[in-house]
């Protein structure tokens, strides 16, 4: 299938998000912005987009998702907080025998999940369940955040620092349905730490962190298709980009090269949606971006919990292909390790 998303890249440098996502009269300064944010709250949001508690209960939805990439791993871990309920997952991937070697979902009520109102200074996030425990911190002061992952048979421990990476993209969106969503996406932060598998510990050492940060007032039904990397250019430069379609008008995509946030403009996906492991194709409108996935291994939740149905793939793999730059040369990919993601969601 081909899904094409709504172009938007601005034609002008990004600004700094604002100190606060709701203006003096109540009402959401959306835009694309180039820093991070600061606290997100939507107590001063003002009618038409007030909603009550009930409805803010059913509706605000938040999100931390992070992603280890290195030599041979690839490591993602999530928490989701939903208001009336909490999900997490782990998975790992060994890119030496491009397979999956641990990957758990788990639930848990809503008092035993926190996702806080910042990824920045101050991030708290935690999710504890019967089968698994996550948390991660970032301290007031701090430029570095602490991972840690329990489940069973692994255990994961990683800090990445924020100090060295380049600018996070951070965005506020018009939801339709709904009311505004904010996300930040860090990328190339150096990570460094252990998994401890089967009682068999290997290092991860030499890696980089990617970040997802949403929080949102978001639609009862929402879909998405994301592509999330990091690496280096064949020719050795630092490279990430975040790619969306269908989920904050495309505002968020973007790309980090040498250093440098490049906005581009939304994101095409052509995938096989009953084999998520055949090759995925990714491009975006302004022509700067032309990609092959190539999965190794896949995450997936197909859930029905009444109030909750979900069908979720999340396919983890290496992009090929080249990057157009602002300047019109060209940066060539071959075995990026990222991940790709198709999500329809009634929540």
């Amino acid at each position: 299938m081909t899904l094409r998303a709504a172009s938007w890249a601005p034609s002008v440098p990004l600004e700094a998000p604002p100190t606060s996502i709701v203006d003096p009269d109540g009402a959401p300064q959306y835009g694309m912005f180039a820093g991070p944010l600061g606290t997100v709250s939507f107590d001063r949001l003002r009618s038409p987009l007030a909603r009550s508690s009930t409805w803010r209960l059913m509706h605000h939805k938040r999100w931390v998702y992070v992603l280890l990439t290195a030599r041979h791993h690839i490591i993602a871990t999530a928490v989701v907080q939903l208001g009336y309920i909490a999900n997490a997952f782990i998975v790992v991937v060994d890119r030496r025998t491009r397979s999956t070697t641990f990957d758990g979902s788990y639930l848990t009520v809503p008092s035993l999940a926190h996702v806080g109102d910042t990824c920045e200074e101050g991030c708290d996030v935690w999710f504890r369940s019967l089968q698994a425990r996550v948390a991660m911190t970032r301290p007031a002061g701090c430029s570095q955040y602490t991972l840690a992952a329990d489940a069973g048979r692994l255990s994961l421990r990683a800090t990445f620092s924020a100090k060295d990476a380049p600018t996070p993209v951070a965005v506020v969106s018009p939801v339709p349905q709904g009311v505004v969503n904010v996300t930040e996406k860090r990328v190339l932060m150096p990570a460094h730490g252990a998994v401890l598998l089967d009682g068999d510990a290997e290092q991860i050492d030499e890696a980089l962190a990617g970040m997802d940060y949403t929080n949102g007032l978001l639609a009862r039904h929402t879909a998405w298709r994301w592509a999330f990397a990091m690496g280096t250019t064949h020719d050795g430069r630092p490279v990430a980009f975040n790619l969306v379609d269908g989920f904050n008008e495309g505002r968020e995509c973007a790309i980090w090269l040498d250093g440098k946030l490049i906005p581009t403009d939304g994101a095409r996906f052509e995938f096989q949606r009953r084999q998520p492991l055949a090759p995925w194709k990714v491009t975006t409108d302004d022509g700067r971006i032309d990609l092959t996935f190539s999965p190794d291994a896949l995450h997936a939740e197909h859930k029905n919990l009444g109030v909750v149905r979900s069908r979720f793939i999340q396919p983890f793999g290496a992009f090929q292909g080249t990057i157009q730059t602002s300047n019109r040369s060209t940066a060539t990919l071959q075995g990026l390790p990222g991940v790709v993601e198709s999500q329809d969601v009634q929540w």
